[in-house]
């Protein structure tokens, strides 16, 4: 089949429903009317991908039997679980992999593609399926489902999907302004939606970002049109900055004020404050956010449902990056860092050998050190 026809047939994702006060797409210009897929590769401008191990899991089986994966129990084209594998990054990213009975890509075919997909994206992506050839690739949530084989360009845009859900992207008010304000979209498929443009943006982003285009390409009369989109996606998508931290380095954070550091209470759930450190990955997201991804459990520090000053936070046993799982390491300059979380707004304090929530006051309880590696990798 033609490579434009299959990249083309791979960009079936889940459409949200239409908003009325949704801009209207469907008769922007276009930067390229036959699609992406002939003008850029991925592969050709990727200088290194993260390294990976794949581990057979037979006791995971429950994992992929839902509607966001095999579907096992859905009378109408639900499928048997063939097997299932942990598939781990170096860089902090740990997912199950689904095969499905009559499955086309296998687990490590999975992990050398979705390896293309940069980790600021990659990272809100908590599971991978693959099924038998059918119509194209989607995305539910979290979870992408590649039905066949499909290359670097269409894992983006389905992990970009992802992307979206964790921070809610296609909602964003500066996003409509980006999007209503240029004249063009990517490409053809990009005129369905501000949720299909958004996927077609970030797979050109990454694209005009790691094949070095300077400014005079980035303003030329082709992708001028275009230019308030890319710069939000610039923003969001934070490539061309130097990253605070090394996600691949497994990092203690310990509290100024005693010393003591970060850990995890034998329920592998509840965060505390001591002597016995557990070590965490500082894993890129959304703007300069990061998520903290437990190294031993590849879980993330959450939020969720903690919202006033003395909750706690906890491992929650799904990495999802969503705003929850998303902090702002603040440095003072002086090697410590507040860390503040994106959906609440608190600051992480360690006093009283309790890892607490409080408001932002300046204090030592308040200041941490990041043990580890920062020079960054950038992929």
């Amino acid at each position: 089949m033609d490579r434009r026809v299959t990249f083309l047939l791979a960009l079936v994702a889940f459409v949200l429903s239409a908003d009325p006060n949704d801009p209207d797409l469907s008769q922007k210009a276009v930067i390229w009317g036959d699609g992406l897929s002939p003008h850029l590769s991925i592969k050709s401008v990727t200088k290194s991908t993260p390294k990976f191990s794949l581990k057979k899991r037979d006791g995971w089986n429950a994992k992929c039997t839902g509607y966001d994966a095999c579907d096992s129990n859905n009378a109408n084209g639900g499928l048997q679980v063939d097997s299932v594998y942990e598939l781990g990054y170096e860089d902090g990213v740990w997912l199950p992999v689904c095969l499905c009975k009559g499955y086309v890509m296998d687990a490590k075919e999975l992990g050398d593609t979705l390896a293309y997909v940069p980790l600021a994206i990659r990272s809100s992506v908590n599971k991978i399926t693959s099924k038998p050839t059918g119509n194209g690739a989607y995305t539910l949530g979290n979870s992408g489902v590649y039905l066949g084989r499909y290359g670097p360009e269409v894992f983006i845009h389905e992990s970009g999907h992802s992307f979206d859900f964790a921070n809610g992207l296609s909602d964003m008010t500066e996003w409509i302004k980006a999007v209503t304000a240029d004249t063009c979209v990517p490409d053809p498929y990009a005129r369905t939606n501000k949720v299909e443009d958004w996927a077609q943006t970030a797979v050109l982003w990454t694209y005009m970002y790691r094949s070095g285009a300077d400014n005079a390409t980035l303003n030329n009369s082709t992708f001028s049109c275009w230019s308030n989109s890319r710069k939000f996606a610039s923003q969001i998508l934070p490539y061309t900055q130097q990253k605070q931290f090394d996600p691949t380095s497994k990092n203690i954070i310990s509290l100024k004020k005693t010393g003591k550091s970060i850990g995890v209470a034998s329920d592998n759930t509840t965060l505390i404050v001591g002597t016995s450190p557990r070590r965490f990955q500082l894993v890129s997201n959304s703007y300069n956010h990061v998520l903290i991804v437990d190294s031993t459990t590849h879980n993330g520090v959450d939020a969720y449902g903690q919202t006033n000053p003395n909750d706690r936070p906890i491992l929650f046993g799904e990495r999802n990056a969503s705003k929850n799982q998303q902090w702002t390491f603040v440095a003072d300059g002086q090697g410590y860092f507040k860390i503040i979380n994106r959906a609440n707004g608190l600051a992480l304090d360690g006093c009283n050998d309790r890892l607490v929530f409080q408001k932002d006051n300046g204090s030592d309880c308040q200041k941490w050190r990041v043990n580890g590696r920062v020079s960054p990798i950038v992929y």
